[in-house]
């Protein structure tokens, strides 16, 4: 099964494009190889939010990256008379049977700032080089990096250009980058104990890909769906990073390499359904990043870099129900994650608290429904933040009463409790049976429609009979409103302020749509559960490049490609339709 979807993953993906690039063992460079394409082509630096090109061109030779002899651990090139593999995270072998010299990186990208040879003996070659950032709210105007080269065999010499010369009729280049710490003498250590050929290399890269995938084992009778089973996986070991600076000592999950290679928070959240499937620890070890960058006061960073993060924003108070969905049967992570959990919620509970007894979100960027309708005025109390928060409390307590810390656990269910009631009081519409976010500045409702107008019942609120079936009557279940074809728009299709191809203003998102499956499931509504589950299957199925967001008339995949959270989210539904 596991070789089955390895060789499918070189079908379901060019390589050729920044979102899409060739980027095994956790690295944060990713290798263009266009189908047709002669030589290497670019080399993209995956890095602190955002995705430049170093090179447009890597190395230069004629013969063409051929994908249907290649697998993903080993890219072939015209009748496998070149070949390169990953060996190490930013460390790749280039073997090429040759009788010429070749170019080595004869294209600079405009985003590279400077570039210059530090060394050349013959059998290494080290640049060091700036990279240009292109985030205006990084500190750092210039990312550094040493680009080394060794000649395993052959001869590497940097007169007017640079070039790599055969021996024996044969060129064997090892590659290695670093990034921000950027030290000469542990590049070349590294080139020095590289495996002796692309073969040897694959191996390696191979033993990668069974490690972290290893207990993913489905029955997949379908091609179609084999294939972009084959592009979720693809997309989420790709995604994965072995970041350097604030970052290093753990892997980081980007939701997209090529468009936000940063360890954000709910990404992180959903992305972990399918790593969970996967076999490996990563998706606690995901969770433990977040930790390692909170504040000493308890606030979690909306995002995560190498040398920043963005204090100004968090995100959705989502980490317990992460931590309660990530444990298993393991008791060591509720251990682990408890201090992490209890200083998140006094952090919201003191410095977001109104007298209202709710947490007021500033924008919609800390909601991750960065421009939706319920912000245009201003910051509220939203009912999907304070649900979030409710919901982490119960779990706090929850773990809490079952590592038999029972003061403690009482402590929180009573602050849930408060809370609770204060989101009945302010957040629940009586005339029109439904929860609204409240403005902050003039305490009236916002009455715009969205998912997290039922996130109050995912968050275990209590409604009479009476006014929990006319909500679901007239806008969950409503085929007008939220459960068409394509079913959880982000804003419900009969509102006035719907667009469906406008980001958070009408589009359906993977993540929110999950959420709205599992109050489904905590309702008790288990068939109209099936029902929308089957109907965001077929719209990812048929989009098959598990893209961010979805149009919600046509079924259009929009914004990334091979994004972490609709890769993840995937995997689950897949698991749930074997069983």
């Amino acid at each position: 099964m596991q070789r089955f979807i390895y060789e499918r993953m070189k079908e379901v993906t060019s390589f050729s494009s920044q979102n899409e690039s060739y980027s095994p063992m956790f690295s944060s460079i990713g290798l263009g190889a266009e189908p047709g394409e002669s030589g290497v082509g670019k080399m993209w630096l995956h890095y602190n939010r955002s995705t430049r090109a170093v090179f447009n061109k890597l190395v230069s030779f004629p013969y063409e990256f051929n994908p249907n002899l290649s697998a993903v651990y080993r890219l072939v090139y015209g009748d496998d008379k070149a070949s390169l593999s990953f060996w190490k995270n930013d460390g790749f072998l280039l073997e090429i049977e040759t009788g010429d010299s070749v170019r080595l990186f004869p294209e600079i990208s405009d985003e590279t700032a400077s570039l210059w040879v530090s060394k050349c003996d013959g059998e290494y070659l080290l640049l060091r080089g700036y990279s240009k950032n292109n985030d205006s709210r990084d500190p750092d105007e210039k990312v550094p990096f040493v680009m080394g080269v060794r000649a395993v065999t052959g001869k590497v010499l940097a007169d007017e250009e640079l070039i790599a010369k055969p021996f024996g009729g044969k060129i064997l280049l090892a590659f290695n980058i670093e990034i921000l710490k950027a030290s000469e003498s542990s590049v070349r250590h590294a080139l020095s104990i590289c495996p002796q050929t692309t073969l040897e290399a694959a191996v390696l890269c191979r033993r990668w890909l069974r490690n972290y995938s290893r207990d993913f084992a489905v029955e997949l009778d379908d091609d179609r769906i084999a294939r972009i089973t084959a592009k979720a996986i693809n997309g989420l070991l790709f995604n994965a990073t072995r970041a350097q600076g604030k970052l290093e000592g753990n892997i980081s999950p980007f939701p997209s390499r090529g468009g936000y290679p940063a360890t954000f928070l709910w990404d992180t959240y959903f992305q972990n359904f399918g790593y969970s499937l996967l076999g490996s620890d990563l998706h606690r070890e995901f969770l433990r990043q977040i930790a390692k960058g909170m504040r000493f006061d308890g606030k979690l960073p909306q995002f995560m870099c190498s040398t920043w993060d963005r204090p100004h924003d968090t995100q959705p108070a989502l980490l317990g129900w992460a931590v309660k969905n990530a444990m298993g049967d393991s008791f060591d992570l509720a251990w682990e994650m408890l201090p992490i959990l209890e200083a998140n919620n006094e952090w919201w509970l003191s410095s977001r608290m109104t007298d209202k007894g709710l947490v007021y979100c500033p924008s919609g960027l800390e909601t991750g429904q960065d421009d939706s309708p319920r912000f245009d005025a201003g910051a509220t109390l939203a009912c999907d933040m304070n649900s979030y928060l409710l919901d982490q409390l119960h779990v706090t307590a929850e773990l809490e009463s079952m590592l038999g810390l029972e003061d403690k656990a009482k402590k929180w269910t009573e602050k849930a409790n408060a809370l609770a009631e204060n989101m009945m009081k302010y957040l629940y519409c009586k005339k029109d049976s439904i929860f609204y976010d409240v403005s902050l500045e003039t305490g009236e409702f916002i009455k715009v429609v969205t998912p997290a107008s039922f996130l109050p019942l995912w968050a275990g609120i209590e409604l009479e009979k009476k006014q929990k079936d006319k909500l679901l009557r007239k806008y969950l279940l409503n085929k007008k409103c939220m459960m068409g074809d394509i079913p959880f728009p982000s804003v419900a299709y009969n509102d006035p302020h719907y667009e469906h191809d406008k980001w958070w203003r009408g589009p359906t998102w993977i993540s929110a749509a999950w959420l709205m499956l599992e109050t489904l499931d905590r309702l008790g509504l288990y068939k109209e559960r099936r029902d929308a589950a089957d109907k965001l299957w077929k719209v990812i199925v048929n989009d098959g490049k598990m893209h961010e967001l979805f149009d919600s008339q046509t079924g259009e995949g929009l914004g990334n490609e091979q994004q972490g959270w609709t890769c993840g989210i995937f995997l689950r539904l897949l698991a749930e339709r074997q069983k």
